[in-house]
């Protein structure tokens, strides 16, 4: 039977022009399961010219699925059939004249002729998304198996994907941190990382094992390698960014070891090799002033008196860089601590140079925190002498020492820190140093100005860093000078 005998005359041209002009291989079939019309799309498809497939049965280019959909579907009335579509997104295998199969999808609608009810089906061949899909699969799960933690966001930061490594490397579950901010990760001290990272991608920049720290679910921190690549979408725009995370506390903590024995053996050096013989100096020093003041002239007085005063400077310098080894050599175990009694205890130390230079120093109330006694009491001790030290001539120091807690949702959901603030009315520094002043053998200022090495401020951070915190400076030339110190308000990990 004809495709003419089946669809009314005047529907005819109008119809086949249709399926020529179809982008999908187009098969029309009777009641009967038999072929009566395609398109060259069709013959191109599955490798037949038209003449050896109309009047044959569908099941030879497609043989499961088809004929049994037809004949369940047959059951219905014409006008059953023509209120709804037959089927639609059906995938299903076909098979070519070769004898090779390939994956399709139909879209089946019924037609009406004068004969009865036509099936028209579309037929697209889908083996390209297909070996998509399955490269996608198999992609996934070696993703999803991998022991390394892999993860993808949107360019606002948002967490898109997770897998297992990134569970176990962090703690968080895919239904506990999909949706949420990456910033979760991120400890107090670097709260622009990932938009630094992300800006980074967008110049072209390539971001390969990028070692930084990372803070996982039970607030603990760990030293990662991370890699990062954009996500472009078809048009090779970024909108957003694939994360390869790996665990490299192992090789951290022994660089930290190597560094600690390193630091261990400089100690040794510098309390016996070193000041030996800055001690001989000073007593032949002493020893060339009792004999010979009587008969040395000026210029060789003070040529005596420079030398002892160098070896003194050394002698305190050297104290200085053995109290910064120590402080990573022998960390303190973390303790309850007061610190409103701590900068009491240090205010003591302190109140003759307090009382010399007419200073002031204004307290307010004070957290107990976990931390090392001893290095907290250094470390305020080093800020609080600093900021009576640094002051101009003729105006009497004033310190501020204050302290605030931080909620949580401000740290954008980390851990509860206290934030505490050295402040004073020194003579500042201009904030282009603000981070050289934490550097070790540091100044700002001339040795005839202000005494010192160099290294309290280095001691100071090396503490804090030690205690899970972060220490930053702000100020300006004559205007003072403001220090904040952010501890944690639980229990943290000492870093490495």
């Amino acid at each position: 039977m004809d495709a003419a005998d089946l669809i009314p005359t005047a529907m005819e041209g109008r119809y086949r022009s249709l399926l020529e002009a179809a982008p999908d291989a187009m098969v029309v079939v009777n009641g009967a399961g038999e072929i009566v019309l395609l398109n060259l799309q069709a013959e191109k498809q599955f490798g037949y010219h038209r003449d050896e497939l109309v009047g044959q049965q569908v099941t030879n280019i497609i043989p499961e699925g088809f004929a049994e959909r037809l004949i369940a579907d047959g059951l219905l009335s014409a006008a059953d059939a023509l209120a709804r579509q037959i089927g639609t997104g059906i995938e299903l295998v076909a098979l070519r004249k070769d004898g090779t199969e390939f994956p399709i999808e139909l879209m089946l609608s019924p037609l009406e002729g004068s004969a009865g009810i036509l099936v028209t089906a579309a037929i697209r061949d889908i083996s390209v998304r297909k070996a998509a899909e399955e490269r996608l699969a198999h992609l996934a799960a070696l993703v999803e198996s991998s022991d390394e933690a892999i993860f993808s966001k949107a360019l606002d930061g948002t967490v898109l994907s997770w897998n297992r490594g990134a569970e176990k490397l962090y703690g968080y579950t895919p239904q506990q941190i999909v949706g949420r901010p990456i910033s979760l990760l991120l400890p107090p001290d670097r709260p622009h990382e990932v938009e630094d990272m992300i800006e980074r991608l967008q110049r072209g920049e390539a971001i390969e094992h990028f070692e930084t720290v990372r803070v996982c679910k039970s607030g603990s921190l760990i030293d990662v390698s991370v890699t990062v690549s954009p996500i472009k979408d078809a048009y090779g725009k970024i909108i957003g960014a694939s994360t390869i995370a790996r665990d490299i506390s192992v090789r951290k903590t022994a660089e930290a070891r190597r560094s600690n024995r390193e630091l261990q053996d400089f100690a040794t050096v510098a309390s016996h090799d070193l000041q030996e013989p800055l001690r001989k100096i000073e007593a032949f020093g002493d020893r060339l002033e009792e004999r010979l003041s009587n008969v040395m002239d000026e210029e060789s007085a003070e040529y005596l008196r420079r030398m002892k005063a160098a070896a003194a400077r050394m002698q305190t310098l050297i104290n200085d860089l053995l109290a910064y080894s120590q402080v990573a050599i022998r960390p303190e175990p973390p303790q309850a601590v007061d610190l409103g009694r701590v900068v009491s205890d240090v205010l003591l130390d302190l109140d003759e140079r307090i009382r010399s230079t007419k200073g002031q120093v204004h307290v307010g109330p004070l957290p107990t925190l976990l931390a090392g006694p001893l290095q907290m009491r250094q470390l305020f001790q080093n800020l609080i002498s600093n900021a009576l030290k640094f002051h101009p001539e003729g105006v009497a120091p004033e310190v501020h020492v204050e302290a605030v807690a931080r909620s949580a949702a401000r740290r954008q959901a980390h851990a509860p820190v206290w934030e505490i603030r050295v402040r004073d009315n020194g003579i500042g520094f201009d904030e282009e140093y603000a981070e050289k002043i934490f550097a070790p053998l540091q100044r700002l200022n001339g040795r005839q100005e202000f005494e010192g090495t160099g290294m309290g401020l280095a001691i100071c951070r090396k503490i804090v860093v030690l205690c899970g915190g972060t220490i930053t400076a702000t100020s300006h030339p004559g205007a003072g000078a403001t220090f904040v110190i952010t501890l944690p308000r639980t229990a943290a990990p000492p870093r490495r």
